[in-house]
């Protein structure tokens, strides 16, 4: 099968979601899947070596503006639907114009990640739980955290994430969500519930664990865990 990953970049020194797509596309290249990651922002990869599966950096210029970048993913898809068999969406920000081209043409079926807020919310710090049932234009204007006058420049945008980038985003034929909660959520602003598997971040089967990962420490010395979010 030929499975085509959009992605904005492959930067397997910037961790999280990276490592994710990277121990995807090479545990299904080992199982005899054709797979492409196509980056978006290529200026922001750092490749890992040698990978069992082909990277596509989109080149120059770099997009930078949001619509400029989904414009950009529009086109990367509709290049590369004639040699995909599946796409995979890796960023909630990109599902917009994939569900857009899903909808407009006869493309391939496609499957978007959700493994943040970005398609509905401008700033997670202010999320309570409630404020994304009616996360509209103003909410998206008075949580920004950016300076007022950016703010003013950015309605247009706001304006189009509630209206368009919601509606296009609901044509995906499949979801992936990292997490319960954020299944409910997107579930909550109209992505259908029974569209949506709970496939939560991947882990390395070669990284230290048990034994192993306690001799890495000195024993001499206090050992913290922490599980959570830091912020400033």
């Amino acid at each position: 099968m030929q499975i085509t990953f959009i992605a904005r970049k492959l930067n397997i020194s910037g961790g999280g979601s990276n490592f994710s797509l990277d121990l995807m596309a090479r545990s299904l290249a080992e199982r005899g899947n054709d797979v492409t990651i196509v980056t978006v922002k290529s200026n922001m990869n750092d490749l890992p070596p040698e990978p069992p599966y082909r990277v596509v950096e989109s080149g120059s210029p770099v997009p930078r503006t949001r619509i400029g970048e989904l414009k950009r993913v529009y086109h990367l898809m509709r290049e590369h639907s004639h040699m995909t068999d599946i796409f995979h969406v890796f960023a909630p920000a990109y599902l917009a114009p994939a569900g857009y081209l899903r909808s407009t043409t006869d493309s391939p079926p496609t499957v978007g990640r959700l493994n943040n807020y970005g398609l509905f919310c401008t700033n997670t710090t202010k999320m309570d739980g409630e404020c994304h049932l009616n996360c509209g234009t103003g909410s998206k204007f008075a949580h920004d955290s950016v300076p007022l006058t950016r703010k003013i420049t950015k309605i247009p945008l706001y304006a189009t994430q509630t209206h368009l980038e919601a509606r296009y985003a609901k044509k995906l034929d499949r979801y992936f969500a990292i997490s319960p909660s954020i299944k409910s959520m997107y579930s909550d602003i109209g992505l259908e519930e029974q569209k949506i598997e709970v496939v939560p971040n991947f882990y390395d089967p070669g990284f230290p664990s048990g034994g192993e990962a306690a001799s890495l420490w000195n024993s001499n010395m206090p050992q913290v865990l922490y599980v959570g979010r830091l912020i400033g």
